[in-house]
């Protein structure tokens, strides 16, 4: 009898055991069938990675507009606001701009990745975007008022917003970072396109608000002010976009829940270290060349025409670059070539260590003419305009690349960590690029 009881008991709790399974199955099954309705998380990541750059390259795309805020004001305006004489605080300001924006950032990178478990990323991203829309509107008033006043004090108020911006930007950065990490590997890949798109899309916005011919001082103004809105919606539609079925199937019940493991940190740096390399190395290149070497570049012609005083720094420099950023970046994510292996990463590593020559190069065009002691070598616009091309092109290809072969190589579980230390190796690479810039410079 009791036999018969405890043979009930087990038979009882196998039903039950059983029956827990399958409800769990069930629950499995309902995850994986959900989808994203409407693409609205595949757009939403697009949008988010577009901000991590857009106000970012505004800032730095508006050299001609920093010009004209620190020009001579005892020479007349349309000399010292488009000519060819720089001040020592216009020379500076494109390097001390990277320094005050990069810097920051690569501190608050790391200081997230390993604090910012803590807090949950839904919450992080949010008021992290909003308190950079709250830099950049302040920055946006400076650019609207008339400061000719306090010029002496108006560049430390200006660097110290670009530094309030650019730590929150770092923090948002990582977030993002860890993000697509959870999410499915096409999502990392769109998200490197808005990246992209948010590095390029300022230089178009520039040129044409150029192209209209406004007052210079309502140019900052403009930009700045539509990458405010810009953020501020992004921020709204990721407010609801990341309450969705398909966002939370992949986030809710992967929350890091702990400080990191060293051992699984040691694990990611082992399998990624070219990947890792190739992206630090590439952001150095780019951020030491931009803005602090290609705001400086100017046309071989000294007659003030349009296409000289307004369109050729904003042409030939930021909108080619940018432009050829974004083609490689998306090319390289049609074409997924080359593949992942031994002989990829040597690839990879051969390439951008070549790619340091395009930098070299344009130091020998005509960068900053009456202002440097070297020779001009390459009295060309066109030879510039190509040497900025493959610049540009070879760095977005390379940095998408290595993004997408990257977190491949690692276990599913490892995955969201690489994405949050591959952006750590971004921002690190943008801190070095922007300390580099300024002693380029002091090269010329």
């Amino acid at each position: 009898m009791d036999l018969a009881k405890d043979k009930g008991e087990k038979g009882g709790k196998l039903g039950k055991n059983v029956g827990e399974v399958a409800m769990i199955g069930e629950v499995l099954t309902g995850w994986q069938e959900i989808k994203d309705v409407r693409n609205t998380v595949y757009i939403m990541v697009y949008l988010v990675g577009l901000c991590v750059t857009l106000p970012l390259f505004t800032l730095i795309t508006l050299s001609q507009f920093w010009m004209y805020k620190f020009r001579d004001l005892e020479l007349d305006g349309e000399h010292t606001s488009n000519g060819t004489k720089l001040n020592q605080v216009q020379k500076d300001f494109p390097g001390n701009l990277n320094m005050c924006l990069n810097i920051p950032l690569a501190v608050m990178v790391i200081t997230t990745t390993i604090f910012g478990w803590k807090i949950n990323p839904r919450t992080r991203l949010i008021a992290s975007g909003l308190l950079q829309a709250v830099a950049l509107i302040g920055l946006t008033v400076v650019c609207a008022v008339d400061t000719d006043h306090i010029q002496d004090k108006l560049v430390w108020i200006i660097l110290v917003l670009f530094m309030v911006y650019g730590g929150l930007n770092g923090v948002y950065q990582t977030v993002y970072g860890g993000i697509c990490g959870k999410l499915p590997a096409r999502y990392f890949g769109m998200g490197n396109a808005g990246i992209g798109l948010g590095s390029f899309f300022p230089s178009v916005i520039n040129i044409a608000i150029v192209a209209i011919d406004p007052p210079i001082q309502l140019v900052g103004f403009s930009c700045i002010g539509m990458t405010v809105l810009v953020l501020l919606s992004t921020m709204i539609f990721f407010a609801a976009g990341s309450k969705t079925p398909y966002y939370l199937k992949y986030t809710e019940h992967k929350q890091q829940d702990s400080f990191m493991d060293l051992r699984d940190v040691m694990t990611i740096l082992k399998s990624l270290w070219v990947n890792l390399f190739v992206i630090l190395l590439t952001f150095t290149q780019t951020i030491s060349f931009m803005p602090a070497i290609a705001a400086l570049v100017r046309p071989i012609s000294t007659e003030h025409t349009a296409w000289n005083d307004k369109f050729f720094v904003l042409v030939c420099s930021f909108f080619l670059f940018s432009f050829f950023d974004f083609i490689g970046r998306n090319l390289s994510n049609m074409t997924k070539w080359p593949k992942g292996g031994r002989r990829t990463d040597i690839f990879l590593l051969l390439s951008v260590l070549l790619r340091t020559v395009f930098i070299f190069l344009t130091m020998f065009c005509n960068v900053a003419p009456y202002n440097r002691t070297t020779d001009i070598l390459f009295k060309s616009d066109w030879v510039y305009a190509i040497f900025v091309s493959c610049f540009g092109f070879s760095g977005g290809y390379l940095i998408n690349i290595s993004c997408m072969l990257g977190p491949q190589k690692l276990p599913e579980k490892l995955q969201e960590m690489a994405g949050s230390i591959i952006f750590c190796s971004i921002v690190l690479g943008m801190g070095v690029g922007s300390l580099a810039g300024p002693l380029l410079v002091s090269l010329l």
